[in-house]
């Protein structure tokens, strides 16, 4: 729903409008017509980027990182890349960012055997110049909004600050200069 509709069905329809008509001397009761349909705005398509020289092959099933909260600094979404994977590739979503924090920081990471090693911390930062791919990102503000991106709907544009809560994602790679976590541990789960 559009703010035009919303502002209507909110602000103008619980209330009768009196218009007053000073030159005939005259009072008329109008009630306000709805606004017409919003148009649905088209998400121009994301950028397709080619792979960057000496990118190694990532793992072909993507580490769910879930956490808490999530603070972003220095943000921006690049576009889609096919990241090489053993027999073929990997879509998804690349990110550019000066740092990455994530409070409760959990990763689970699918192995071939069908068990899955866990790695957790109270808060992990990537920072310096860090690239994030992942195939499905999950943005969930303080506001309340609560979108899901892909490949397949990208993000039409990130505000360079960006604060998460309830952060989750499919991480497919990440790059950076500098990895902080204060009490990394790892577990496995069968």
């Amino acid at each position: 729903q559009c703010f035009s509709e919303y502002y209507y069905e909110q602000v103008i329809n619980p209330i009768k409008s009196f218009q007053v008509n000073v030159f005939n001397s005259s009072i008329d009761i109008i009630r306000p017509s709805a606004p017409a349909p919003c148009q649905p705005t088209a998400t121009p398509p994301a950028r397709i980027l080619a792979v960057e020289p000496g990118q190694p092959p990532v793992a072909g099933a993507a580490g769910r990182l879930t956490g808490t909260r999530a603070s972003m600094s220095g943000l921006s979404f690049d576009g889609v890349v096919d990241l090489p994977i053993v027999g073929g590739t990997v879509r998804a979503l690349r990110f550019s960012m000066r740092s990455w924090t994530t409070s409760d920081f959990v990763l689970r990471i699918p192995e071939s055997s069908g068990v899955a090693t866990l790695l957790r911390s109270t808060a992990l930062t990537v920072e310096g110049h860090v690239t994030l791919y992942t195939s499905r990102i999950r943005v969930k503000v303080l506001s309340g909004t609560d979108t899901t991106y892909t490949p397949d709907s990208p993000p039409p544009q990130m505000p360079s600050e960006l604060s998460l809560i309830d952060p989750e994602m499919l991480l497919v790679f990440v790059d950076c200069d500098r990895l902080t976590a204060p009490d990394l541990r790892a577990t496995v789960e069968r």
